[in-house]
């Protein structure tokens, strides 16, 4: 009796660790390793993914794709205009029924349109070419994420920090995204002059709020921080 039941929690678990046991494991077919979702979608949005296939529901079209372990430059084609993602699939699981873990990534459309082209969380963030190309200023690498995300629509910063080096540099920066509220005392990180800005779960306005201060000069250093 208890070894039945030891092999009915094998099968459930799918982590069995002999081959014997791996060998009546029953397995299910894998997700796919790469979905990206294309919000913002209508009946006329036609998309394709390089190697796999899109689906439009309710105005969300999802492609997927099975990539294998590694870096992949992928193309997603939206209305006949092409745009390569940078993904990474992580190495799958241990255990009898294995699968490489889901990437997700995200296009919004209408921010694209206001003039923000914008990646989800988990994934790739802003390209800065296509945020050139965009008519956006946008240098998304400067902005650390100690607990994980990018710059993107989407992402949760329950605060953003710039520090700068100066008053002159804080009042430069206020000129360029007055949402910043920027005080002598140190916070977030920051030695000396802090900059903050709270806008929680970024929307297509905040984001370029953030952007327009990645690209000042002097750099101020950036952080989302996230209060789990």
């Amino acid at each position: 009796m208890r070894a039945t039941l030891l092999a009915s929690l094998c099968f459930l678990a799918a982590g069995c660790s002999s081959s014997t046991e791996c060998d009546r494991a029953l397995c299910g077919p894998c997700p796919e390793s790469l979905v990206v979702r294309i919000t913002g979608a209508n009946a006329s949005t036609v998309a394709t993914l390089d190697g796999g296939t899109c689906t439009l529901a309710a105005g969300v079209v999802t492609c997927s794709a099975a990539l294998a372990e590694g870096e992949h430059d992928v193309t997603v084609t939206i209305d006949g205009a092409p745009r390569t993602l940078h993904v990474t699939i992580a190495p799958a699981s241990a255990g009898c029924c294995a699968c490489l873990p889901t990437t997700m990534q995200t296009i919004d459309l209408v921010a694209r349109d206001a003039g923000v082209d914008a990646s989800a969380p988990g994934d790739v963030g802003i390209d800065a070419a296509a945020a050139r190309d965009s008519g956006l200023s946008c240098d998304p690498s400067v902005v650390r994420f100690p607990a994980g995300g990018m710059l993107v629509v989407g992402q949760l910063c329950d605060d953003v920090f710039a520090c700068v080096a100066s008053v002159a540099d804080a009042t430069a920066l206020q000129a360029v995204a007055p949402d910043f509220t920027c005080e002598p005392a140190p916070s977030g990180g920051c030695t000396g002059i802090t900059c903050r800005y709270s806008p929680s779960t970024l929307d297509a306005t905040e984001l370029a709020e953030v952007c327009r201060v990645t690209v000042l000069s002097p750099q101020p250093s950036l952080v989302c921080m996230i209060y789990l």
